[in-house]
């Protein structure tokens, strides 16, 4: 899993400058910060080939997981073969979100369904990016202090939130795959 933010875009960001004794501890925070992003979200946000087996509910659309759909290689249903097509010739046509066939259907069925495609994006996009800076920011300045509650040091008392701020919390909300759940 590719990171999502590069060293030098994080050292921007805090700042920091180049060449600092933390840039080993920070591609770690960067490497872990991006694996719980992916996680969170359930999706890889780096394109790459996949083959999807799904049951057809005798529809014309499908939505597939890793989204943007970037291409679609094959259309199988039923076992047989569909060729590409578009909005006005019969086969199938994709937009980023959705496959769809144009005179064929999606015949309902269990595992019926086989589609290679490439989805996801060329390179995280510029709020997962700039999410995953911020929760290295995090994670960079809880590590002083890791457990501490509170503290109070001459009647002064400090104590610390841990977690992500409200937009943040919102990029990554907005990209995570919800898998509904049926009664």
């Amino acid at each position: 899993m590719p990171d999502l933010t590069t060293l030098r875009a994080f050292e921007d960001y805090l700042p920091l400058p180049p060449g600092n004794d933390d840039e080993p501890a920070l591609a770690a925070l960067i490497t872990a910060a991006s694996a719980a992003i992916a996680t969170y979200c359930g999706r890889s946000f780096v394109a790459a080939d996949y083959t999807e087996l799904r049951s057809g509910g005798g529809g014309r659309t499908l939505v597939l997981f890793n989204q943007p759909i970037v291409a679609v290689a094959s259309v199988t249903v039923d076992g047989v073969a569909i060729p590409a097509g578009s909005v006005t010739q019969p086969g199938f046509y994709f937009t980023p979100l959705v496959l769809a066939l144009n005179g064929y259907r999606f015949g309902r069925g269990i595992g019926n369904v086989a589609i290679a495609y490439t989805g996801g994006f060329d390179a995280a996009p510029p709020d997962i990016a700039q999410a995953c800076n911020e929760m290295v920011a995090l994670m960079y300045r809880e590590r002083a202090h890791i457990d501490l509650a509170a503290e109070t040091v001459a009647a002064q008392t400090t104590s610390f939130v841990h977690k992500l701020n409200p937009r943040t919390q919102g990029v990554l909300d907005s990209y995570r795959r919800m898998t509904p759940v049926w009664p």
